[in-house]
């Protein structure tokens, strides 16, 4: 027995590329969607953190999240300002948008603590973004396996 080559008309090959767009564009909502609550939950928990004495506002302001698709800007936390930590919402942003810039392909999630100390800060043994980052690494699984259970129907 041979295999046949179907051939399709111009109208079928339009209505399944039609079909195959439309299904990539919700898959890409599910993770944008699902990053964007993961983004929001570990913002949380960063800020709400009691790892450390915030003295000036600069830490807690600088820390937040940007998402973005192809470079493209999605969502954005707010550089909450704590305490008089103008120069810390500053540097967050100023940081987040130098990190993004190195993401010009595919939907990425880049979360900050902006100040330069923040390192130094998380050395010493402190929370500055420990607890977000447990989160992430929890959350981020699970919240993609619920888009491929989704995805294939299950």
């Amino acid at each position: 027995m041979s295999a046949k080559p179907i051939a399709f008309s111009e109208e079928s090959k339009k209505a399944i590329r039609d079909y195959l767009v439309k299904w990539e564009k919700s898959v890409e909502d599910a993770i944008i969607y699902n990053l964007s609550f993961a983004g929001e939950k570990c913002l949380a928990a960063a800020r709400t953190s009691s790892g450390y004495t915030d003295q000036t506002g600069n830490l807690r302001s600088s820390i937040g999240f940007r998402l973005l698709k192809d470079g493209k800007l999605i969502k954005e936390s707010s550089f909450e300002v704590v305490k008089k930590g103008d120069e810390g919402a500053k540097e967050g942003l100023a940081k987040v948008e130098k990190i993004a810039a190195n993401f010009p392909r595919g939907i990425v999630l880049v979360f900050v603590a902006g100040m330069d100390y923040a390192g130094y800060v998380a050395d010493t043994g402190r929370d500055v973004l420990d607890s977000a980052a447990l989160l992430a690494d929890k959350l981020v699984p699970k919240l993609l396996e619920d888009v491929r259970k989704k995805i294939n129907g299950q």
